[in-house]
């Protein structure tokens, strides 16, 4: 095993999204994960096949293959104790436990942190909540819609003024929530370097939204009082605004600072008398003028295909993004040649496109190896790694504590 996490052994006992997605990115810096499944299904993710998401037909459910590559799987029925026997004994050659049960599940399955930094201290315990740990709803089941979406204030900024909150993406907050239980699994085993003990790290889904949402929220903080929302045709700064280009294809200018850029703008848009012009030409005016602007601007860009505004505006130095589709992404040649897609062998379904782990390591890559594994593929392999006989594992399936 090669990686980054090379030689980290990792016990995942965690379902839907953001735990699962923050072990897959740790396998794939090197990491040994062993996910715990019950018998009834599995991890629920794995029927997730679109939900009415997607009006296509899926054979393959799009979040368990992606966050769950390079893991193997272990079938345990938690509710017998020879199923909480076999998890202590992986526990116990592990450095890192994680978890996103509630609390109330882990104490009846005797995996609580308390349970097993008694046990094990130099184990990293790491644990995710929808609201925190603390409080009057710590116990509340949160998923990425309610907790990070709803509750953060995300969905209540975003959208046209006078109309709905918009709709959620499925994983939005827990990938996004994953990368931050990666930093801190990593900084809890760096300090256990130092200090030769483990400890719990956990966050939360709200607490990560918050953060992510931060620079409103901030704003919200300092001036007592909400953000409102803005439509696009009254946008204070018309060079941080989206466009139709002729095509029926979305640009996204990407100028905060529009005084910079102002002069070569208007001139890779063929208005150069815009420059000077007493209601645009300064960045006071271009505020107050911004509806103004904002109209000028899309009948200019409604003129050409968004490719050659992207030619003009590259010339003039001016900040511009492709507002894409998640279909155009596979399409996308700087997508390809950064390696930010990879592909991997499905048993099933022959070779499938993977999004790549989102960090890059000079010498030692992140890799797929694998694809997801089946219900309890590594079942026996992973108990008789750990001791256990051929013998235990008949008796453990007389019990019905394994398949």
């Amino acid at each position: 095993m090669t990686g980054a996490m090379a030689g980290i052994k990792v016990v995942e006992l965690a379902h839907w999204v953001a735990m699962p997605a923050a072990m897959a990115i740790m396998a794939d810096w090197g990491a040994e994960v062993v996910k715990i499944e019950n018998p009834q299904g599995g991890d629920p993710v794995r029927g997730f096949m679109g939900m009415g998401i997607y009006p296509f037909d899926l054979s393959l459910s799009p979040p368990f293959e992606m966050d769950n590559r390079n893991k193997r799987s272990v079938v345990l029925d938690m509710r017998r104790p020879e199923a909480q026997e076999a998890v202590h004994r992986l526990v116990a050659e592990a450095d890192v436990f994680a978890t996103n049960l509630e609390p109330d599940t882990l104490s009846r399955f005797g995996v609580e942190y308390e349970a097993l930094a008694a046990k094990h201290p130099r184990l990293i315990y790491a644990s995710l909540s929808g609201y925190g740990d603390d409080g009057e709803e710590w116990e509340r089941p949160g998923f990425d819609y309610s907790a990070h979406w709803a509750r953060s204030g995300i969905m209540g900024v975003l959208g046209e003024p006078d109309g709905p909150p918009v709709s959620p993406r499925p994983g939005f907050g827990d990938h996004s929530t994953s990368l931050a239980i990666v930093s801190a699994v990593s900084a809890a085993l760096f300090n256990r370097e130092r200090t030769g003990k483990g400890q719990r790290v956990s966050t939360a889904l709200l607490h990560t939204a918050m953060w992510q949402l931060g620079i409103d929220i901030q704003a919200c903080l300092l001036a007592g009082q909400d953000v409102p929302r803005t439509t696009r045709t009254a946008v204070g700064n018309p060079l941080l605004n989206y466009y139709r280009a002729g095509d029926g294809r979305w640009l996204f200018l990407v100028m905060p600072q529009s005084a910079p850029y102002w002069s070569g703008f208007c001139k890779a848009i063929g208005r150069k008398e815009l420059e000077k012009d007493p209601s645009f030409g300064t960045t006071g005016g271009r505020w107050r003028n911004g509806a103004a602007l904002v109209a000028i601007l899309e009948e200019v860009f409604a003129r050409r295909p968004r490719a050659e505004w992207g030619r003009l505006l590259d010339e003039h130095g001016c900040i511009w993004g492709l507002v894409q589709t998640p279909g155009d992404i596979d399409t996308d040649p700087q997508v390809w040649a950064n390696g930010f897609l990879t592909t991997a062998d499905h048993p099933a379904q022959g070779e499938i496109k993977l999004i790549a782990s989102p960090v890059r390591f000079s010498t030692t890559p992140a890799s797929v190896r694998s694809t997801a594994p089946q219900l309890g593929e590594h079942t026996e392999e992973v108990l008789l790694e750990h001791g256990y006989t051929w013998e235990d594992l008949t008796r453990f399936k007389d019990a019905g504590a394994i398949l």
